[in-house]
């Protein structure tokens, strides 16, 4: 088994690191933040330091807070970043670039629909001329909080969060703000056949790992069952999983790995907190995270080391602090709250992205028209942010590999 790990420095941080990128048409821009190592009311960094490149130009300096990029009069920065969507103001922050030009990108908010937006100035930089090669574009914004360095360390071991938790999918209504409402195939649809149990007839619920082995007979060794659906779920059970919750007809069983426990207690715990995974005993046969476990962990500023395309059944984040081991901290269900906020904003992203290198050249036929009922989902809810988050949440509860899912899409 693998279990998850939290390690800490004994030096209080005062600055926080963030890695930020964006793109547009004939844009490409990135590099690193320093900011404070708090957030205001609306949970804004003030950003006090930035490095990188934009076009292969380097980045010289911040702009402070409080003036306009030369060649932008009146509008002034602020310098503020946070993990939630939007992830700028409409003031955004600005940085001088070299060969004398600027950028200041930032969240129009008063545009239907809302987007981010760069301007970039460039000489003769005239107050309210713009100049020849000045521009303001549509981009994609991106922060995440970098993973910080260890100096003196302590490790805590969160036996708690070692292994899977299985819970049930919130409830429409429960959370607040509430996410895109999550699938559940019709009762009479033919992907409930493989999850009637065997001797009783009755149904397995949607999302349980193993459901789709219902109607095979188990001799229940260690756990009384009669199908292998209920021999899985008592396997688990007698290995450690924690239930949270007892998963109905009408319920959607999910799972939430270690690793993500371990990221929203390192981010509970402070900026000098940094999760990890490590192997113990002989069952472990990869150090790999999965990709729903991939996504989520790039998303929140944490990328693994390495990924496998095996399963990810039934993943999900988490909804509500879940604290084995000890009490509920003040501020869990905030940073629950912007980590997911961080995570569907990415989903977003990446599926869009997605659709666009799906085009026909690379899908096989009898995929298109899956590809295009996404992109209409997208086209009817764009103003729901959490859709796509919500579709990655229903595709993995049909449960297989993601290599068999990517060899069956391509050409």
């Amino acid at each position: 088994m693998s279990v998850a790990a939290l390690t800490a420095t004994t030096k209080p941080a005062t600055a926080l690191t963030w890695n930020w990128s964006y793109s547009g048409a004939g844009i490409t821009a990135g590099g690193t933040f320093t900011t404070v190592d708090m957030p205001d009311g609306s949970g804004f960094y003030l950003i006090t330091g930035i490095a990188g490149v934009r076009n292969d130009a380097a980045i010289l300096g911040l702009q402070p807070a409080g003036t306009p990029i030369p060649g932008n009069e009146p509008f002034s920065v602020d310098n503020l970043v946070r993990l939630e969507s939007p992830q700028l103001t409409v003031h955004g922050f600005g940085y001088a670039i070299a060969g004398g030009t600027f950028s200041n990108p930032f969240f129009a908010n008063f545009l239907q629909p809302p987007e981010y937006l760069e301007f970039f100035s460039a000489p003769p930089l005239t107050p309210g001329v713009k100049g020849p090669e000045d521009s303001e574009l549509p981009i994609r914004f991106s922060a995440i909080r970098a993973p910080v360095p260890q100096t003196a360390t302590w490790a805590l071991l969160l036996a708690g969060l070692g292994m899977l938790a299985r819970f049930v999918a919130p409830a429409p209504g429960l959370l607040d703000p509430d996410p895109h409402p999550r699938w559940l195939p019709p009762v009479d649809g033919s992907l409930w056949n493989v999850r009637k149990r065997k001797v009783e007839g009755t149904y397995i619920p949607w999302g349980m790992i193993g459901g789709e082995k219902a109607g095979i007979g188990s001799s229940g060794t260690g756990t009384g069952a009669t199908n292998e659906a209920d021999h899985v779920t008592g396997c688990m059970h007698n290995g450690g999983m924690v239930f949270n919750g007892d998963v109905t007809s009408n319920d959607i069983a999910t799972y939430t790995h270690g690793m993500i426990q371990a990221i929203y207690k390192a981010y509970v715990l402070g900026p000098n907190c940094e999760p990890y995974e490590i192997a113990v005993g002989s069952v472990t046969k990869k150090m790999a995270s999965c990709l729903p476990c991939t996504l989520f962990m790039s998303a929140t500023g944490y990328p693994p080391t390495s990924i496998h395309l095996g399963r990810g059944e039934s993943w999900a984040p988490l909804y509500q602090p879940y604290n084995p081991n000890g009490p509920t901290g003040e501020h869990e269900l905030a940073v629950i709250r912007d980590l997911n906020n961080a995570w569907y904003e990415k989903c977003l992203e990446w599926l869009e992205m997605g659709l666009e290198m799906l085009d026909d050249r690379h899908i096989t036929d009898d995929h298109k028209g899956s590809r295009d009922a996404v992109s209409q989902y997208f086209s009817t809810n764009s103003k729901d942010k959490t859709v796509a988050g919500v579709l990655i949440l229903d595709a993995v509860t049909v449960h297989e590999g993601e290599m068999e899912r990517i060899g069956r899409t391509l050409k």
